[in-house]
C-alpha cells in the first residue's frame, strides 16, 4: 500500500499554525490582562455559599485562557504525533527504497549475464562445423 505522504504533511502544517496562533492568543490575553490592565490574578473559588463551600467562577480572563492552553496543549501534542509517523514512515520508505535498488541490481547483473551466454551461445551457432577444424 503505497500512500503519499501529503495528508501527514497537511495535517503537520495545520496542527503547527493552530499551535502557533493560540499559544501566541494565550500569551497575548495573559499579557493583556496582567501588564496592561493591571489585573490581580482572579480568585480560584469564588463567595462563599449558604452551604460553608466556596463557590467555582471562572472569570472571562481564566475562561480564554484555559481554553488556548487547551487548545496549544492540544494542537502541540497532534504535531509531534505527526511528526513522529511522518519520520517513521519517511524511514520506512527509505529503507524500502534501497531494498528495491539492490534487487534492481541484482536483476541487472543476471539479465547481463544471460546476455553475455545468449551472445556466447550465437557465436558458436554462427562458426558451424566447418569453422572449428
Amino acid at each position: 500500500m503505497k500512500t503519499s505522504g501529503r495528508p501527514l504533511k497537511t495535517y503537520k502544517s495545520w496542527l503547527a499554525r493552530i499551535f502557533i496562533i493560540s499559544f501566541i492568543v494565550f500569551l497575548g490575553a495573559n499579557t493583556f490582562w496582567v501588564v496592561i490592565l493591571d489585573l490581580p490574578p482572579p480568585p480560584i473559588a469564588g463567595p462563599i455559599t449558604e452551604s460553608g463551600k466556596p463557590s467555582f467562577t471562572i472569570t472571562t480572563q481564566q475562561l480564554i485562557s484555559l481554553v488556548s492552553l487547551i487548545t496549544s496543549v492540544t494542537s502541540l501534542i497532534g504535531f509531534l504525533v505527526t511528526a513522529c509517523i511522518s519520520w517513521r514512515k519517511e524511514r520506512r520508505e527509505g529503507a524500502h527504497s534501497d531494498l528495491d535498488l539492490e534487487k534492481k541490481k541484482l536483476e541487472l547483473e543476471k539479465l547481463r549475464l544471460d546476455i553475455a551466454r545468449i551472445s556466447q551461445e550465437n557465436s558458436l551457432r554462427s562458426k558451424g562445423p566447418s569453422d572449428l577444424l
